[in-house]
């Protein structure tokens, strides 16, 4: 893997993780798991 894929990666997580938080707080964290990795997998 060269450094531009490694950096594309690396960006594409923070926001997944972003996303991920933004639904915890819109939730008020009253998300399941199985929620969550709905989320990720319609990436």
């Amino acid at each position: 893997m060269d450094k531009e894929q490694r950096k594309k990666l690396k960006i594409e997580r923070k926001q997944r993780k972003k996303k991920i938080k933004q639904a915890f707080k819109h939730r008020s964290g009253t998300f399941t798991w199985n929620e969550v990795e709905k989320v990720l997998e319609d990436e």
